[in-house]
């Protein structure tokens, strides 16, 4: 089926499936090069850096008011489930189009 349709295609077909945080960091075009692993780390370590300082006190009034949700090993998957949550679905597909021009230099 697809070798019928190759022809009719101004361009080869290129798929690529990609996960994890490579996706984060997934260059603007073809020829721009993925970005330098210790750009990633610091990126990756100053968005969780801060918001682990930040979540847990806006938790905090959660883990009072709902007594359970307090105790010592919910209360840290309750807080690493949405620093994650945060990190991969608001923060990180914001931040690096924003710091596109360094990262990817």
């Amino acid at each position: 089926m697809i070798t019928q349709v190759a022809p009719l295609l101004a361009l080869p077909e290129n798929v690529t499936i990609s996960s994890g945080i490579d996706h984060w960091f997934e260059p603007l075009n073809s020829v721009t090069p993925h970005p330098v692993r210790w750009k990633q780390w610091l990126v990756t370590t100053i968005v969780i850096c801060i918001l682990t300082m930040l979540i847990p006190p806006v938790l905090h009034l959660i883990f009072d008011w709902l007594p359970l949700l307090g105790y010592w090993g919910i209360r840290h998957f309750v807080s690493a489930a949405v620093i994650v949550g945060l990190v991969i679905y608001l923060v990180m597909p914001r931040l690096v189009p924003l710091i596109a021009g360094w990262l990817f230099r």
